[in-house]
């Protein structure tokens, strides 16, 4: 009985311990979060020499799709919140779905976001993600319980590129950030799709808009974003869908999207999601 009763006090210190080991692994994943946050806050700045959304500096496609999505007069956002609600493909097929929730932050002038997200993968088994970009330079981390390290990619230029590729794709969220100017330039590419290209520094990207008769923003196409397959960078077809525009704080926005991969030219999903809440200042 007394072998037992110890037994049983070992088990439940290796239980507290690890209890403990998860929790403070947690609070330091918090803090570095909170940190990077101040840090892109602290770097937004007012824009500079941007063209009006009625000048010649845009296709009528464009122009149609910033006088539907920005009020008249409106002063561009600096910094933007959103959290985000849907699924993330962890597997494969309609198995690997796994719920999540994240909280984004976004800066417009210089580029740059903080994608902050825990996704379910099993019962009391959450895996923390962290994605950014800000002053030229990507950065991706996944830890198990913010403990054990998944993934933690080095800061290379096709990280930077795949980073900012996707903060223009996602200023379908903050209509202000597509006015040309502040290194962002369009053009046509037919009557319903324009491409815009962002520099920052030396980092240069394209992204192809798509908008439907009405002017909204129901698309987007990047042919070549790098991914890392087995090690190494490819340049792979990239896609993302938006639908259930709605007024947010005077802008209208897309509250509902999906983005994926084009392998060996099939779509692959891997994000489905919906603004839970989304906060302009």
């Amino acid at each position: 009985m007394k072998v037992l009763t110890v037994v049983g006090a070992a088990a439940a210190t290796v239980v507290v311990l690890a209890v403990v080991t998860v929790l403070v692994a947690m609070a330091l994943w918090g803090r570095a979060t909170e940190r990077l946050k101040r840090d892109l806050e602290a770097g937004a700045r007012a824009p500079e020499g941007l063209a009006p959304p009625d000048s010649a500096a845009a296709p009528p496609v464009v122009l149609r799709y910033l006088a539907r999505s920005v009020p008249a007069g409106t002063a561009p956002a600096r910094m933007a919140k959103f959290v985000q609600e849907g699924t993330f493909q962890m597997g494969k097929g309609e198995t690997g779905w796994r719920p999540f929730r994240a909280t984004q932050h976004v800066r417009a002038y210089p580029p740059g976001f903080l994608w902050d997200a825990t996704i379910a993968m099993a019962p009391m088994v959450p895996v923390r993600v962290r994605d950014g970009y800000a002053g030229g330079t990507g950065m991706m981390r996944g830890a198990v319980a913010s403990l054990v390290v998944m993934v933690e990619a080095e800061p290379t230029r096709e990280l930077a590129e795949g980073a900012l590729c996707r903060y223009l794709a996602e200023a379908a969220w903050m209509p202000t950030r597509l006015l040309p100017g502040e290194g962002l330039v369009w053009r046509a590419v037919d009557d319903s799709t324009a491409e815009a290209t962002l520099r920052d520094g030396s980092v240069q990207v394209a992204v192809q808009f798509r908008f439907d008769a009405e002017g909204d923003l129901t698309s987007i196409f990047v042919p070549d974003r790098p991914v890392e397959v087995d090690g190494a960078y490819v340049p792979r077809p990239w896609v993302g869908r938006f639908w259930d525009h709605q007024e947010v704080d005077g802008y209208r926005i897309p509250l509902q999207g999906e983005v994926a991969w084009v392998v060996d030219g099939v779509e692959v999903p891997y994000w489905r999601g919906r603004m839970a809440s989304v906060t302009y200042r």
